[in-house]
């Protein structure tokens, strides 16, 4: 009976958050992850709120990488000119601290830590320029591009 009012309940939260197709598979992997823990799980609420947790989180993560999935298609015929349009935003409405955050961390694979090392920052502020760089760059190519 615990296991049936659990699952209901976790269904409805999945199917309001990533329909029905997925929630199946949610629910799926997350009382998967609760029998890994089951030796460390005390009572029937401590699961429930687990698998609340573990339900919303995998369902984020299903969000977003449909989010990625969706913002680029590599088969498109135009390519090589978003690249372009890109890499005129980044030379033109970047910092320079901003391209460099960039470049090091997405183009030549810098963790963080070593690019707040050799800038002399924390790894938290190398983050953040990468965000808002990243941000901008989507802000701008949004408006001037993507009505074209």
């Amino acid at each position: 009976p615990a296991f049936q009012r659990l699952q209901r309940g976790l269904r409805r939260l999945a199917s309001s958050m990533v329909g029905e197709s997925v929630a199946d598979d949610a629910l799926q992997d997350a009382f998967i992850r609760l029998w890994t823990r089951r030796t460390t799980v005390r009572s029937e609420e401590e699961a429930g709120r687990l698998l609340t947790t573990t339900v919303k989180h995998l369902s984020i993560d299903h969000l977003r990488q449909q989010q990625r999935e969706a913002s680029v298609s590599l088969d498109a015929p135009d390519v090589e000119s978003r690249f372009q349009a890109v890499e005129r935003i980044v030379a033109s409405e970047l910092s320079s601290l901003q391209r460099d955050i960039l470049r090091r961390h997405d183009y030549e694979g810098e963790d963080y830590e070593a690019i707040a090392q050799s800038l002399q920052m924390q790894p938290a502020a190398v983050r953040m320029q990468l965000s808002r760089a990243r941000r901008t760059i989507r802000e701008i190519y949004r408006r001037d591009y993507e009505d074209e």
